[in-house]
């Protein structure tokens, strides 16, 4: 695939399809009703450990619009941020964001070996799942996303 968890961070982002493990937090269900990816705030985690989510460099030429869908639902949700190789970060939202799914779009700079990465930091308890779905790219103009040559 695409992406890649990033072995410089505390924990792991987890694949899942039903609702998280703990109550209150979390979505429901994917929001692709496939798969969704999340990081899960119960114990052992503690308040700011921090879960990255790379892509694989990326090729955009003339630049590209990245959207995804994002779930952050509990009491103590901490926050998540989409970084970008080169321009730091361009989007990030911190705590709770409503109770379904919302949808971002992002502009992605024009470049070569680019490198997307999903940052989600823990907030102050359990009640801090966070996830990420449905993530695409649409390229301003020229060929189709790839891997970097």
């Amino acid at each position: 695939g695409w992406w890649e968890d990033a072995t410089d961070d505390a924990f792991d982002w987890t694949r899942r399809t039903s609702r998280t493990p703990s109550s209150s937090t979390g979505p429901n269900n994917a929001d692709d009703l496939n798969y969704y990816l999340f990081i899960e705030a119960s114990s052992p985690r503690k308040n700011g450990d921090t879960a990255i989510l790379r892509s694989k460099p990326l090729a955009f030429p003339s630049g590209a619009t990245m959207s995804f869908s994002y779930s952050m639902v509990g009491g103590s949700i901490g926050s998540l941020a989409v970084e970008v190789s080169g321009a730091g970060v361009v989007w990030s939202k911190s705590g709770a964001q409503g109770n379904d799914w919302n949808r971002a779009s992002v502009p992605i700079r024009a470049g070569t070996g680019l490198q997307v990465s999903f940052k989600g930091i823990r907030g102050s308890s359990w009640q801090g799942d966070i996830a990420i779905d449905d993530i695409e790219f649409v390229p301003n103009s020229g060929p189709a996303p790839g891997p970097a040559a």
